[in-house]
Order: structure tokens, then sequence, then C-alpha cells
């Protein structure tokens, strides 16, 4: 089983699975540890989302396709953003 989890994972991280006894410990830590990136990537890209401005001299579909990919982004990871929940400056 090992070899196959060292095969789909990146090393750093079979590093921290290796010395698991068990397919249930091997799990839980790669849970814990993709579950931590995935929140993370979600509050970097809500930022990122919230944060996005449309210059003066920007082009507004441009800006718009811009803000819809990144909805998407966030979409696919689970995260819904609605007009209540973008801050407003």
């Amino acid at each position: 089983m090992k070899h196959l989890i060292g095969a789909s994972v990146p090393n750093s991280v079979f590093l921290q699975v290796n010395s698991k006894p068990n397919a249930k410990e091997v799990w839980d830590v790669l849970k814990a540890l993709y579950q931590t990136r995935s929140e993370l990537a979600i509050a970097q890209l809500t930022d990122r989302f919230q944060s996005t401005k449309c210059g003066e001299e920007d082009d507004v579909r441009t800006h718009d396709e811009h803000l819809a990919g990144l909805r998407e982004q966030l979409a696919s990871m689970g995260k819904t953003i609605t007009d209540g929940s973008v801050r407003v400056p």
C-alpha cells in the first residue's frame, strides 16, 4: 500500500506518512494535510476575488470574465460567493 501512496503523492507528503503503521493512520494524516491546504487555498482565492478591482483603463468585460473564473474556481472547491458575502470597501 505504501508503494501506491508513494507513487501518488509528492515526496514531502510521503515522508510524513511513511512511518504510519496502518492504512487508517496514513489516511488520517493525508486527510489533515490536504484539508488544511484546501482551506488555505480557498482563503487566498477568496481574498483575491474580493480585492480585484477594475481600473479606469481596464476592459470591463475582461474584468468580469476574470471574476467569473475566480468564482468558478471557488465553486469547484466548495465555496460559494454570493452578493452578501463580498466585502465592499
